[in-house]
């Protein structure tokens, strides 16, 4: 199957996901939306779950991937390394927003996409403790700080787009003030201890 085959079923997959919901869509409209027919649609993916666990583990990916921008020792004073991945981590976040609460709320229903999604959490944090924590990553109480601020700093990270969307204005509209603000104060506790 051609790689624009499989984007154009995984695209029409998540709108119809989007629009109906899990149970309320099916593989014939799929492949319909995407032009191509059942027999392919099947041959690639087998079933309308296999099409999800597929799409949830590219974005997951996806997200993770901003991780590798993170230089090493991104929290020293001078560095503003944390701030760029933390602005790219909510840009994607932002853009997958609709996806990221059809997640939410759907993923309960589905226990292997209710796996990943307790999966996520951990894997940001264990990256992001490996990038914090640098070249001085022996040392154990930079590790122990590097996985203290993955934890906070992931936890607003993953948090913060969800919970912008329930408020009214959003608070994505100044993610730089807040991600300015706490980058800040991470860089003053790491420089005073």
């Amino acid at each position: 199957m051609k790689k624009d085959t499989t984007g154009l079923i995984e695209q029409a997959a998540i709108e119809i996901f989007l629009e109906k919901g899990y149970k309320g869509t099916t593989t014939r409209e799929i492949a319909s939306r995407a032009g191509v027919n059942d027999v392919t649609l099947f041959r690639r993916y087998g079933s309308k779950l296999n099409i999800l666990n597929t799409i949830v583990e590219r974005k997951m990916q996806m997200i993770l991937e901003t991780l590798k921008d993170i230089p090493r020792n991104a929290l020293m004073a001078d560095d503003d390394g944390l701030s760029q991945f933390a602005a790219k981590f909510l840009a994607v976040s932002k853009e997958n927003i609709r996806f990221i609460l059809f997640l939410v709320n759907e993923g309960q229903r589905i226990p292997s996409i209710s796996e990943k999604i307790r999966e996520f959490p951990q894997a940001v944090i264990s990256d992001l403790q490996v990038a914090l924590a640098g070249t001085d990553i022996n040392r154990p109480s930079n590790l122990e700080d590097s996985r203290f601020i993955a934890i906070l700093f992931s936890s607003l990270l993953i948090y913060l787009p969800i919970l912008s969307s329930y408020l009214d204005p959003p608070v994505l509209n100044d993610e730089s003030i807040i991600m300015t603000k706490f980058v800040g104060m991470v860089q003053k506790f790491l420089l005073e201890t």
